[in-house]
């Protein structure tokens, strides 16, 4: 665990504000069920996660709505919002521009994202 300066993203201030701290193993909790993912699309980018991002999880077959999971629906893999309407799941995209997923016969969450990763270039 370490401490880190405090940057503003926002209008210049003074810099003696202060440090945050830092600890690597609970940002990247690896347990054996964790993975992680490169994104490809947009479809989640109301949810700021973007194409080329990583996001990293848990593996489990159970999430809460309103968690951003990785989902097998009708056999095809995706990352997206779950979603409960009237006690059935479908998987919210985050981007008004593609549609929401509802299962015509099967929907299995497979693991459940806790953390972004992104690359600055």
């Amino acid at each position: 665990m370490f401490e880190l300066p405090v940057i503003p993203a926002g209008w210049p201030v003074d810099a003696s504000e202060g440090c945050v701290v830092f600890d690597p193993s609970a940002l990247f909790r690896v347990t054996p069920r964790t993975f992680a993912l490169r994104v490809r699309g947009q479809s989640m980018v109301g949810a700021g996660i973007c194409d080329g991002d990583v996001v990293i999880g848990e593996f489990t077959p159970e999430a809460r709505p309103g968690a951003i999971v990785v989902a097998l629906i009708d056999g095809e893999s995706t990352l997206k919002r779950l979603v409960m309407h009237h006690g059935r799941p479908y998987l919210k995209a985050e981007n008004p521009n593609w549609p929401q997923l509802v299962p015509l016969s099967e929907l299995v969450v497979q693991g459940v994202v806790h953390t972004l990763v992104r690359k600055v270039r």
